[in-house]
């Protein structure tokens, strides 16, 4: 794509009061965003011209370097220039398909990494970012799975259950790819650093945010429309009412794709949205086998069960009795103890095995199960 066409796409998404909608409509009219820009605003149709818009347009047309429009589009044609960086637009052959059909899909989208895997059979993995830690084993266990047959893992780099999804689909050498709501050159939360490098080694980042957004409170409901937007499906693990993941599973029913839900404890507030999901028709998941059941592209070939639990058969009477008490909720000390009869002291050594081997995870004032 030549630097020109590049420009007009840039200028037409920097266009202040400009919404994606009402471009893709002048589009369809004039073809090319730079017929677009060459049209004076009276003949765009518009019933209402902000005057912010009638500015930036007069002064792109009149190439006025000094404009803001014109550094924006300088400064982000510079950046793109100097990486490896792909801006995809929306009348690319490589811009995905099942993006394209939402109601209001991306002018342009801003690619870091294996462009190919927007097109590819994905499943949306959102929830809480405060989520339990059985909830991101949850996320985690899912994804490797979903990962392991095949399917692109995409999130949105979050913290809690987002994280815990790429991180499943890397895991098992799978592929995953990032919405986010910032400019590529920047990464959100800072902490996640270390696993968008890791993205890029096999699966993609991908924004519709020019270089050098922040992050902005109204642009994350947005990148969520682009997560459900690129998948077959959405599985929402751990989700409060209200929160951005039923946004995100309400855009996806809105474009057609399949809503999943992880149901959760009575206890747990993060499972109410998930709850509240399963009662408006999502489909219940307790292992990948009920995604898999969904989509005929998809083969799934279940495991052979085990002969025996041997890590099970190894376990005391009073191990086994501890677990059958502790559940994903957290159970206090006093209560276990009660409930066996048995003082505090000889039940430590029986938790701390149970802790070692993975079963039960100590919290605060408790035990909670894995």
């Amino acid at each position: 794509m030549s630097s020109e066409v590049l420009r007009a796409w840039l200028a037409l998404i920097s266009m202040p009061g400009l919404r994606h909608s009402t471009a893709l409509r002048l589009l369809e009219q004039h073809s090319t965003p730079e017929a677009l820009l060459s049209v004076p605003l009276k003949e765009w149709g518009l019933k209402s011209e902000p005057p912010e818009l009638s500015v930036a347009l007069y002064d792109w047309q009149r190439r006025k370097s000094a404009s803001a429009i014109m550094r924006s589009v300088e400064c982000q044609l510079r950046q793109l220039e100097g990486s490896d960086d792909q801006l995809l637009c929306w009348s690319d052959e490589e811009y995905p398909a099942y993006l394209r059909e939402i109601a209001d899909p991306p002018l342009v989208l801003f690619v870091r990494g294996r462009v190919e895997l927007l097109s590819s059979p994905q499943l949306g993995v959102v929830g809480s970012r405060k989520a339990s830690s059985a909830g991101k084993r949850t996320a985690f266990e899912l994804s490797a799975h979903a990962a392991v047959m095949g399917v692109t893992i995409t999130s949105g780099l979050a913290r809690g259950i987002d994280s815990a999804a790429h991180r499943g689909a890397l895991s098992v050498e799978g592929n995953s790819v990032a919405v986010v709501a910032t400019g590529l050159d920047i990464c959100y939360p800072a902490q996640h650093r270390d696993l968008a490098e890791e993205l890029l080694v096999q699966g993609t980042i991908v924004s519709e945010c020019a270089y050098g957004s922040p992050p902005r409170r109204q642009a994350f409901p947005r990148r969520n429309r682009i997560i459900s937007g690129l998948s077959k499906g959405v599985l929402v693990v751990e989700a409060a009412l209200p929160s951005g993941s039923l946004i995100t599973a309400r855009l996806a029913a809105d474009q057609g794709r399949e809503v999943f839900a992880v149901p959760g404890s009575i206890y747990n507030y993060g499972s109410r949205g998930c709850h509240y999901l399963l009662r408006d028709g999502a489909v219940l998941v307790e292992s990948v086998a009920d995604i898999a059941r969904e989509f005929d592209w998809l083969k799934f070939d279940p495991p052979d069960n085990p002969e025996g639990d041997s890590v099970l058969d190894d376990l005391s009477w009073l191990e086994r009795s501890v677990l059958s008490l502790v559940g994903y909720e957290v159970s206090l000390l006093d209560e276990i103890s009660g409930e066996l009869s048995l003082p505090v002291n000889e039940l430590l050594s029986a938790l701390a095995k149970l802790e070692a081997q993975g079963f039960l995870e100590q919290r605060a004032g408790g035990y909670q199960r894995c």
